[in-house]
């Protein structure tokens, strides 16, 4: 919450180099003010001199090219014998701190349905502060478990990397105290779980895909992995070249001479950032689908979005909720394609 009035020169500066002009026009839209410009900075010059309410500034601050404003998602699948409901009532009677050094908690449990939780996690995070020598930041993150084809899974929109461990942790912690027929194992989803084969498979499988409402445009960057103790490594530019050129001709990328390059030095991919275009909506976005190792996450996040205007890619702000619903559409797809490979499932 924005509680001190920010200066002119600062909202100047916010307008004209923090958010894209698309996103400038469309805000002072919702005020009545049109503007006939292409320069960011006479809209900041004008824009500035509004009288704005402290939910204004929120919005500003949902607007802006920052990387807090585009989303995020992982996952994990919650191994468990007993129905959805048991398992809200097992959290539900959890609730009190979990971990006394963190204040780590799960609150706010809601059930939407028989398929369908909701919750959070609420902890204390500790940073080297610059007035005391610890700062404490309150932190919380929003969880579901969501159950579908018999899977229960744990999916988190978070904002680091520590909001998706505290929740795994949360939920292992609360297991410990159950009964050995209710206890809540959960199951990452990872490479290490595939063969090499495999892994490579599963990018491929991805790239092949029909999207429903998306079409796949290019391959912009990837990632390669050569054991999960070991850092990634961006693709040359040279390599990444040859994997577009398969991938703009449908060929498989398991038949393609620089992959098996790779696949010959045990190499497989980790990451892989993608450029989609909605079919109907003027909508681009670079995707990108990453397997972490440390911390051991799945994770699909917006890295950029832009609004296709008169064929000019112009920065834009997806909304927050239609960002979720482009994630979650995406890690369905990646959940699937993972599962299909690690049961032994093959295509058509």
């Amino acid at each position: 919450m924005i509680e001190k009035y920010p200066a002119d020169t600062d909202l100047i500066e916010i307008i004209t180099n923090k958010i894209s002009l698309n996103n400038s026009r469309e805000f002072f839209k919702s005020f009545g003010m049109c503007f006939i410009t292409n320069n960011r900075s006479d809209i900041a010059h004008y824009g500035s001199r509004f009288l704005f309410g402290i939910t204004d500034f929120e919005k500003l601050k949902e607007i802006s090219e920052v990387r807090r404003n585009y989303r995020r998602i992982s996952g994990i699948e919650l191994k468990v014998s007993t129905s959805l409901n048991d398992v809200f009532n097992n959290l539900s009677e959890n609730n009190d701190i979990l971990d006394e050094t963190s204040s780590l908690k799960i609150s706010d449990l809601v059930q939407k349905d028989e398929n369908n939780l909701t919750g959070k996690i609420k902890y204390t995070k500790k940073h080297i502060g610059t007035v005391d020598l610890l700062r404490e930041e309150k932190r919380e993150c929003t969880f579901n478990i969501e159950e579908t084809d018999s899977k229960k899974m744990l999916l988190i929109y978070h904002d680091s990397n520590e909001d998706f461990s505290k929740t795994v942790q949360a939920i292992e912690m609360v297991s410990e105290n159950l009964t050995e027929s209710n206890t809540i194992e959960p199951f990452r989803i990872n490479l290490e779980k595939l063969t090499l084969i495999q892994k490579i498979e599963l990018f491929d499988r991805i790239l092949q895909h029909s999207f429903d409402d998306w079409d796949l445009n290019d391959v912009i960057s990837c990632k390669i992995r050569r054991g999960e103790d070991l850092p990634d490594s961006d693709i040359p530019d040279e390599d990444l070249k040859g994997i577009k050129e398969a991938f703009l001709r449908g060929e498989n990328l398991r038949t393609n001479e620089t992959v098996k390059k790779f696949e010959r030095s045990n190499y497989y991919f980790s990451a892989m950032t993608i450029k989609l275009t909605h079919k109907e909506e003027p909508d681009i976005i670079h995707l990108e689908i990453y397997f972490k190792t440390k911390p051991d996450i799945p994770e699909i996040k917006i890295n950029k979005s832009f609004e296709l205007v008169d064929e000019e890619e112009i920065r834009h702000i997806i909304p927050q909720d239609q960002q979720k619903e482009i994630l979650k559409y995406f890690w369905n797809l990646v959940q699937n394609k993972f599962f299909e490979l690690y049961n032994g499932i093959n295509e058509d």
